[in-house]
């Protein structure tokens, strides 16, 4: 009987598997092993010339390969398949970070959960809080090259060093962004039956639930931002919308009309904490837009529950 492996050897085993299987354009990037609770581990992948950490979490942890479910094989081709790891284009390597008026074009928004432990992540990175959402806004900067491929989206992030370089605010770089946003990384906005019929589910055509994200559906949520969306989602949805944080790739938006905000609260917190991977977690929120087209939380916690608020505000 072959004898398993411990934690650790497995994790080795991955690192090196991964490690020996990247791209040619990645060949020189380290790869760790950061342990984590309940036997899983996190890949992190040092991508050379960008200074930026792929974080890729297994998604088979040490107990599946236990339970004979999984093999070392099965888990380091899943990672090598996955659209993380992208074609860098070598231009985009060697990119000048001081020469603003050509970076200028590429420069991109993301939002984020402002929560703690997502905001320790974006050290010497400039960043903007929403007013009346746990959410803050980032930015980075993409390849044009690659500004529309599923799989292949090439990034880096914009620093506060840069930005002091540059001699610009960080209003006038949400400003540059907000320009950028629907030109480099386009709104997608699908009725979701349509969507789950692509995929080859059976499934009738409803016209109730659509899913907002970009082509790549990658750092998708922020296209919610975009200017005129909320008037898109409610010629589909035929009504005022309820948006629901997904994850930071995409959100959905369903009709007002129907619809519970309780039960859709505590449904976006039972799947925000339990199901969306720990790094793609945007918030736990049921949210809504104002008029004025700004994104606000319908409701406020409570230490012993959560109710609505009389202005469905975040407070």
């Amino acid at each position: 009987m072959k004898k398993l492996m411990t934690l650790e050897e497995f994790s080795e085993c991955v690192r090196k598997g991964v490690k020996a299987g990247l791209p040619h354009e990645l060949e020189k990037a380290k790869v760790n092993i950061k342990y984590e609770k309940d036997g899983c581990a996190q890949i992190q992948i040092n991508r050379p010339c960008s200074n930026t950490i792929i974080h890729y979490t297994l998604t088979l942890d040490y107990r599946e390969y236990l339970s004979g479910k999984c093999t070392p094989e099965c888990v380091i081709a899943n990672i090598l398949n996955s659209r993380i790891l992208y074609y860098v284009p070598e231009d985009f390597c060697s990119i000048d970070v001081s020469d603003f008026e050509y970076l200028k074009k590429r420069i991109v928004s993301r939002i984020i959960s402002s929560k703690p432990q997502y905001i320790e992540r974006m050290k010497n990175r400039p960043i903007k809080f929403f007013k009346d959402m746990p959410l803050a806004m980032v930015w980075e900067f993409h390849s044009t090259d690659l500004c529309h491929g599923k799989d292949e989206i090439a990034r880096m992030p914009v620093t506060m060093d840069m930005v002091n370089d540059w001699g610009i605010s960080v209003d006038e770089l949400e400003q540059i962004a907000q320009k950028n946003n629907p030109l480099l990384r386009p709104a997608q906005i699908r009725y979701m039956s349509k969507i789950l019929s692509e995929e080859g589910y059976e499934c009738e055509e409803q016209r109730d639930i659509v899913v907002i994200t970009n082509p790549a559906i990658q750092d998708g949520a922020v296209a919610v931002t975009y200017p005129g969306v909320r008037e898109t989602l409610i010629d589909m949805l035929g009504d005022d919308v309820y948006i629901i944080p997904s994850s930071v790739h995409e959100c959905i938006a369903i009709a007002k009309s129907g619809a519970e905000p309780q039960y859709l609260y505590e449904m976006v917190c039972d799947v925000n904490r339990t199901v969306t991977d720990a790094n793609d977690f945007l918030a736990d929120d049921l949210m809504e837009f104002t008029q004025d087209g700004r994104l606000v939380s319908v409701f406020r916690r409570l230490k012993k529950g959560s109710l609505i608020d009389e202005n469905h505000t975040f407070v």
